[in-house]
């Protein structure tokens, strides 16, 4: 899978935060955090990619690209469906409130299927079949 950077808004940024953790950006910080941007087209002199796209999509307008900094270690296994995978967060645990929030939020983004979430919420947990146990419709 290619990401396609020609299609988001890159940026150079002009000054770096300090320790370069934005997790400990604040407000007061950057009152206009645009500021501190120069958009580029030019991939080379670009230090960030966003999840705006360039030009606006027909059908898409106002919508962004699925991204995120991820702040914990994470697996991603290829499902035996092809296109699809499983993610696992080995060292996150959270209440299952959370869980099934984080579950709907995906698919109101169309990342997870609601049956999937629908399913987690009536068992109780979220399932992911084994790396090793093929989909019963990709057996030969």
């Amino acid at each position: 899978m290619v990401i396609p950077f020609d299609k988001l808004k890159i940026f150079k940024v002009k000054k770096w935060t300090p320790d370069g953790n934005s997790g400990a950006w604040l407000p007061e910080h950057e009152p206009d955090p645009l500021k501190n941007l120069e958009e580029t087209d030019r991939l080379d002199y670009a230090d960030i990619v966003t999840s705006a796209p360039r030009n606006e999509i027909p059908g898409f307008q106002g919508k962004h690209v699925v991204m995120f900094d991820v702040d914990v270690p994470m697996q991603v296994i290829e499902s035996s469906t092809p296109g699809h995978y499983h993610v696992y967060f080995p060292n996150s645990y959270v209440p299952k409130e959370r869980l099934f929030s984080l579950l709907d939020a995906m698919a109101d983004c169309g990342i997870v299927e609601r049956g999937y979430v629908a399913a987690s919420k009536a068992r109780g947990f979220a399932a992911l079949r084994l790396p090793w146990v093929v989909h019963k419709s990709r057996r030969h």
